[in-house]
């Protein structure tokens, strides 16, 4: 367990987001954006980040909600900017430019065209399509709804890319081609 302060508006008690879990470590994120890299046998903190004061965004309406994907050396986060650190000792590796915090996951998937490994994110603004490695874009997409939020995962099959959602939204299914 860790402290976290209690929001009313963000539901009592926990995180809003699913623990990941690799070699031997767990990676949460509180509401407040807190950001821990814990020792999954005893609990011990390994290091811990504060996303709103270290990178200046915002805590979302509902709080910091995405799980972290582990990608070789990494550690990637949607926290309003998509960040990676390097998932043994915290550090920043990359970040992209900042836009409205959301509630996704990032996922990775192969370029079709290069097999280079890229990371779709979704944010309250625009689905990005951004190169692991250095977290440069290759791809965005406006993607919108009624209310400030984003809470869907993008599925990526091929070179394809589906989103979902409410808010009088709807769905799309994007193709990568070229950006």
């Amino acid at each position: 367990s860790y402290p976290a302060k209690l929001i009313a508006e963000l539901h009592e008690g926990g995180p809003s987001s699913t623990p990941t879990i690799d070699d031997g470590r767990v990676y949460a994120v509180s509401k407040d954006g807190r950001f821990l890299c814990l020792d999954a046998e005893d609990g011990d903190l390994l290091w811990s980040r504060e996303l709103t004061q270290e990178l200046g965004v915002k805590v979302p309406l509902w709080g910091f909600s995405g799980s972290a994907l582990i990608l070789d050396d990494r550690v990637i986060y949607e926290a309003g900017k998509t960040i990676a650190l390097n998932r043994v000792t915290g550090d920043l590796i990359w970040e992209t430019e900042e836009f409205r915090g959301a509630y996704s996951s990032p996922v990775p998937f192969p370029d079709p065209r290069t097999g280079e490994t890229l990371v779709a994110v979704v944010n309250t603004d625009v689905l990005l399509a951004l190169r692991a490695s250095d977290g440069s874009e290759v791809a965005r997409q406006p993607f919108t709804t009624s209310h400030p939020t984003n809470s869907c995962t993008p599925i990526v099959r091929g070179n394809q890319i589906f989103l979902s959602s409410g808010y009088n939204r709807g769905c799309t299914l994007l193709t990568l081609n070229g950006g």
